[in-house]
């Protein structure tokens, strides 16, 4: 999308940080366990939808949100878990 629009993928940018740091901030466990991936599920990953096409894998420390990616849902985001 950058290339295509560098405005548009600004505007998403934007969106993705403003609507996680949002609704993370006040509910950083509100994303489902990835229990599909038991050894993420036991590390505590997380998935967030914030926007209709965007994952965000994170997990919770302490009293800290980590991101750990961020992900285009038109994409096939499991390809994150192959070795």
């Amino acid at each position: 999308m950058a290339k295509e629009s560098p405005k548009a993928a600004q505007h998403v940018r934007e969106a993705l940080i403003s609507k996680t740091k949002e609704v993370l901030t006040a509910n950083p466990f509100l994303g489902r366990l990835l229990s599909e991936y038991p050894e993420y599920e036991k590390k505590g990953v997380r998935r967030y939808l914030p926007l209709a096409h965007y994952s965000i894998l994170y997990f919770v420390t302490n009293d800290t949100v980590e991101i750990w990616h961020v992900w285009d849902n038109r994409r096939n985001w499991t390809t994150l878990f192959d070795d």
